[in-house]
C-alpha cells in the first residue's frame, strides 16, 4: 500500500507566463495575437490580473509591440479583458552583419486594433 501525503500549496499567486516563438512567417503576427488571447485565458483560469508573454524573435525582423503604458517604457504591456499582459521581447537570432551594412530593417508592427480584433491581424 502506498501512502500519499497531501499538503496545501504555499503558492497563492501563480505566475502566468507563456513563451512563444515569432519567426515572421507561420508564427507571425496572427500567431502572436492568438497566443496573447491564450495567455489572457490562462490568467482568467487562475484568477490573475497580470500575465507575461515572452516572445522569442528568431527572425531578422524588428517587432514593434503596442503599449497601454508610457511609450518607450519597458516592458510594454496591454490591458485586455481585465488582464495586464506584459510583453517580454527577446531577439534570439544573432545579427548576420554589422548594423551599418545591414541596411534598413524590416518591421512588423502589432497594433492595439490587431489585439482586440484577432481576425484583422
Amino acid at each position: 500500500m502506498v501512502k500519499v501525503r497531501r499538503e496545501r500549496s504555499t503558492f497563492r499567486d501563480p505566475l502566468v507566463c507563456d513563451g512563444k516563438i515569432f519567426d515572421g512567417k507561420s508564427r507571425g503576427k496572427s500567431y502572436l495575437v492568438k497566443e496573447l488571447h491564450q495567455v489572457v485565458k490562462y490568467a482568467h483560469d487562475y484568477g490573475q490580473h497580470t500575465a507575461y508573454l515572452v516572445i522569442y524573435n528568431i527572425s531578422d525582423k524588428l517587432l514593434d509591440l503596442p503599449t497601454d503604458g508610457t511609450p518607450g517604457a519597458w516592458p510594454p504591456y496591454t490591458e485586455l479583458f481585465g488582464v495586464r499582459v506584459y510583453f517580454i521581447h527577446v531577439r534570439v537570432l544573432p545579427p548576420t552583419t554589422t548594423a551599418s551594412k545591414a541596411g534598413k530593417a524590416t518591421r512588423v508592427t502589432l497594433t492595439r486594433d490587431d489585439l482586440t480584433n484577432p481576425d484583422a491581424a
